[in-house]
């Protein structure tokens, strides 16, 4: 950590098209900086104009009234009549979303909380400022392979990182892991680098045992999350235009194969991965018809992962390439 002083600073922060501005006491924002920096993809900018603001507070603030939305990890989130706040141990952010800014308390045990706490708290608190300026969070890896545009969407053990890892170790391009930004541009949908590192079951990383991977730190699932930047630093991408959607499903018996998805079922599907789809009625149906949208320029495929799939890393991205 930085010494402390008494002196206030202000950053700019870009997330695709919306900037972020950031404010408070040097060394409550210097470390807010680094945290973003090692967690997440983002650029910084000056001379901007702000689309939304975030101040740093050197006390604990009034917490407005709110209802329980979620929580998991140490991290809790309530809706309020202007947004949300969301809390972590004695740490806490109040968003309003009406006014596109939020007030944030970072209590000194934030930072001796897990590096997975901080990054969560601080995903989730963006992705709940941002949605209003048409940025929307979803539940999946981005990867491009000539060109074309990959989403593998799916929660938690459905299959997706793994399934990632081994198209990036078949040539593929990526963007982000778990967590990417969709926005809509020139009446296309654009998917975004956002979340860095790669969560990854221990047993996932022996078809890198020859490679150059840097270990981050564990999360409470018990998986790794991996640096691919050592050894796969060149094939980042920060965005894409998705043209496949894919939704991985682990342990069916026979072959790997791709099924074929209707629009409604994929529109479902991808509803389910959304970030926030269903907290705020004006943006949610905003998002819905940016779901819409991309599945009018990308085709939808269930993956069904079977046993090969995991002998033969390079199956799925064979399967792909026939739809590329």
């Amino acid at each position: 950590m930085v010494a402390s002083s008494s002196l206030s600073l202000g950053r700019y922060l870009q997330f695709g098209h919306v900037t972020l501005a950031a404010t408070g006491k040097d060394d409550i924002l210097r470390n807010f900086i680094d945290l973003t920096h090692r967690v997440l993809v983002f650029s910084e900018a000056t001379g901007v104009q702000a689309d939304a603001d975030l101040c740093f507070a050197e006390f604990p603030l009034a917490i407005p009234a709110g209802e329980w939305v979620y929580a998991a990890a140490g991290l809790s989130v309530f809706a309020t009549e202007n947004g949300f706040y969301l809390t972590c141990a004695d740490s806490h952010i109040i968003i309003d979303t009406k006014k596109l800014k939020a007030e944030a308390f970072l209590a000194t045990d934030f930072w001796s909380q897990s590096l997975y706490a901080q990054r969560e708290f601080l995903l989730l608190s963006l992705l709940m400022l941002m949605r209003p300026k048409g940025l929307y969070g979803l539940h999946a890896c981005g990867l491009v392979k000539g060109g074309i545009g990959l989403l593998l969407v799916g929660s938690s053990g459905s299959g997706k990182t793994t399934t990632s890892l081994n198209l990036i170790n078949s040539g593929w391009q990526f963007l982000s892991d778990d967590a990417v930004l969709l926005r809509e541009i020139a009446d296309d949908i654009e998917a975004l680098a956002f979340r860095k590192g790669f969560s990854v079951l221990p047993d996932s990383l022996r078809h890198f045992s020859h490679k150059d991977i840097s270990l981050e730190f564990d999360d409470p699932e018990g998986k790794k999350v991996i640096n691919l930047a050592p050894t796969f630093g060149a094939g980042f991408r920060q965005s894409c235009r998705p043209q496949l959607i894919v939704f991985p499903k682990l342990g069916v018996s026979g072959e790997t194969r791709l099924v074929e998805l209707s629009p409604a079922k994929a529109l479902i599907l991808l509803a389910q991965q959304s970030a926030g789809i269903m907290t705020e009625a004006g943006v949610s149906a905003r998002q819905l018809q940016l779901l819409s949208q991309l599945l009018k320029q990308a085709r939808a495929y269930e993956v069904q992962l079977a046993k090969d799939a995991l002998d033969e890393p390079g199956l799925v991205s064979d399967l792909l390439g026939e739809k590329l």
